[in-house]
C-alpha cells in the first residue's frame, strides 16, 4: 500500500535535482495532489518548454523524460522539479554529477524515515534502510556517514513514493544540491506488480538512491543509450562505454544487482570523499615539486570537486612567478590546459564564492 510522503513545501529548488534540506513535518505541509498519473510521456512533451531544453543540454534524452503535474521523472530514477529557481548544471558515474555534498556535509547526512514506512510485513523497509547505510559508513577511509534520526528536520528524508513512480522501478532519489545530499528517496512499494523484495534486495535498492543523494549517477549509463555529455568520469575507473564495464557496481542501472560495492565503487567513495581531507590534498595532479615532460604543449590537471560547493572555480597559472592565465572553469575535477611553454609553473584553483578556500601546486613543465 502506498502513501504519499512528498510534500511541496519541501522542494525549494535545486542545482541539479534536489533541496538542501526537510524543513517541515508531516502535520503542516502541502501534499502534492494529482500526481499519479503521467501528464505527458515522451511522445508528447512540448520541445518548446524551457526547462524540457535545459534538460536535454543536460544530457538526458527525451525518450528519458516523463511530465507530471509539479515535477519531471527522468530515466525513471530521478525526480526534477519544474519550480526550481536556481541555476542548473549536468548530471552525472565512477561517474559523479556537476553538484556534489561538500567535505563539510558528507560526514553527517541525517536520515529521517516517514511514517509511510510500514513498520513491519512485506512493505517494512527500515532494516534494510538501516544496513544500507552501515554499508556505506563502513567504507574505509571514506568520509561519507549517515545517520537515522527522528528529528523533523534531516537531511534526508526516505518514504512511500505517492503513486509517482513506474511500476517497473521500485526507488528514486533526488541529487545533491548546494553542497548539501539529495533531499528526498521515494520507495515504490507496489513496485513490480506488488513484488515482494528481499531484505537483501531491498538493502542493494536503497545504497544505490544512497549513492545518487550524494552525486553518484549510473555506472552503466553509457552502455544503456543514457547521453554522456555532461557525465564527470572518475579517472582509473571504468568508462562504461563497450566492453570497458563494472558489471559489480552498485551504482549499475539495473538488474542483476550488485550487493556488495565494487573495487571500483570504493575507490570513487575514496576519490570524492577521503576521510582525512585538507585543503592541501585538493589538487591531485600535477604532484607539488614534480617535473612534468610532455610531448605536446597540454597538461592534463586533476582535483577533488568536493573543496567546494561551487559549478566553475576559478584557475590561475604563473609561470616563473608571472600571471598568465587567470579563468573560471567548471569543476568537475578534471582540465586539459594549454600551456603558455616550458618553465617552472604554479597553478592556484580557488573557490569562486569563498576565495579562501584554494590550492596549489608548483610544478616545472617541458615540452619536447
Amino acid at each position: 500500500m502506498k502513501f504519499n510522503f512528498l510534500k511541496s513545501s519541501l522542494f525549494v529548488g535545486f542545482a541539479t535535482l534536489c533541496v538542501m534540506s526537510c524543513q517541515d513535518d508531516d502535520s503542516n505541509v502541502e501534499a502534492i495532489n494529482d500526481n499519479s498519473t503521467v501528464k505527458n510521456n515522451s511522445l508528447n512533451l512540448n520541445d518548446k518548454d524551457p526547462i524540457v531544453i535545459k534538460l536535454i543540454d543536460m544530457g538526458f534524452n527525451i525518450k528519458d523524460i516523463k511530465e507530471y503535474n509539479s515535477f519531471f521523472l527522468l530515466e525513471d530514477d530521478i525526480l526534477f522539479l519544474k519550480d526550481n529557481k536556481h541555476s542548473l548544471t549536468g548530471k552525472s558515474n565512477q561517474v559523479y554529477s556537476n553538484s556534489l555534498v561538500t567535505m563539510a556535509n558528507v560526514n553527517n547526512i541525517t536520515i529521517r524515515i516517514d511514517t509511510s514506512i510500514p513498520t513491519s510485513g512485506t512493505d517494512n523497509w527500515r532494516t534494510a534502510i538501516a544496513s544500507a547505510i552501515n554499508d556505506w559508513n563502513n567504507i574505509i577511509d571514506c568520509r561519507v556517514n549517515f545517520t537515522i534520526t527522528t528529528n523533523t528536520t534531516a537531511d534526508i528524508l526516505i518514504g512511500s513514493d505517492g503513486n509517482i513512480l513506474p511500476n517497473n522501478n521500485p526507488a528514486a532519489a533526488f541529487l545533491p544540491s548546494n553542497g548539501k545530499p539529495g533531499s528526498q528517496i521515494a520507495i515504490n512499494l507496489d513496485a513490480a506488480n506488488n513484488r515482494v523484495f528481499s531484505e537483501q534486495e531491498k538493502e542493494h535498492i536503497i545504497k544505490h538512491e544512497l549513492g545518487h543523494t550524494i552525486g553518484f549517477y549510473h555506472t552503466d549509463g553509457p552502455s544503456k543509450g543514457e547521453q554522456t555529455a555532461l557525465f564527470n568520469w572518475i579517472q582509473n575507473t571504468p568508462s562504461g562505454y563497450g566492453t570497458d564495464q563494472d558489471p559489480n557496481s552498485v551504482m549499475n542501472s539495473g538488474w542483476p544487482y550488485s550487493f556488495i560495492f565494487s573495487s571500483y565503487d570504493l575507490f570513487a567513495a575514496r576519490f570524492l570523499y577521503p576521510e582525512l581531507n585538507s585543503i592541501n590534498d585538493t589538487i591531485l595532479y600535477p604532484i607539488e615539486g614534480d617535473y612534468v615532460v610532455n610531448s605536446g604543449a597540454y597538461l592534463d590537471i586533476s582535483w577533488r570537486p568536493t573543496f567546494t560547493p561551487d559549478n566553475q572555480i576559478q584557475i590561475d597559472v604563473f609561470v616563473e612567478e608571472n600571471l598568465v592565465i587567470s579563468s573560471n572553469i567548471p569543476n568537475n575535477g578534471y582540465y586539459l590546459l594549454y600551456t603558455p611553454g616550458p618553465g617552472q609553473y604554479k597553478i592556484k584553483l580557488s573557490s569562486i564564492s569563498n576565495p579562501n578556500i584554494f590550492d596549489t601546486v608548483n610544478f616545472g613543465f617541458q615540452n619536447d
